[in-house]
């Protein structure tokens, strides 16, 4: 599987998200770029479309701080 990129992440929030102004420092929640649904549905496509497992470890503020740190977390479960 190839690895995710800041801008592929940006993309899907923007398809997810009721806010478009989206960047690689965004704060995905203190932003409001997701809110509880958004965030359940990003899970589920993320780990459907490049077939890998969150568990509940790294379903936190930590990483879901911005589009960076969850852009370093995928690749790290997809094994980049």
């Amino acid at each position: 599987m190839n690895k995710i990129t800041g801008k592929d992440l940006i993309n899907i929030l923007k398809n997810i998200s009721k806010t478009k102004n989206i960047s690689l420092s965004s704060n995905l929640i203190k932003d409001k770029i997701l809110d509880s649904l958004d965030l359940i549905n990003l899970v589920f496509l993320i780990e459907d479309k490049y077939k890998i497992k969150l568990n509940d470890q790294d379903l936190n503020d930590k990483n879901f701080k911005d589009v960076q740190t969850l852009v370093k977390l995928i690749n790290k479960k997809i094994g980049g």
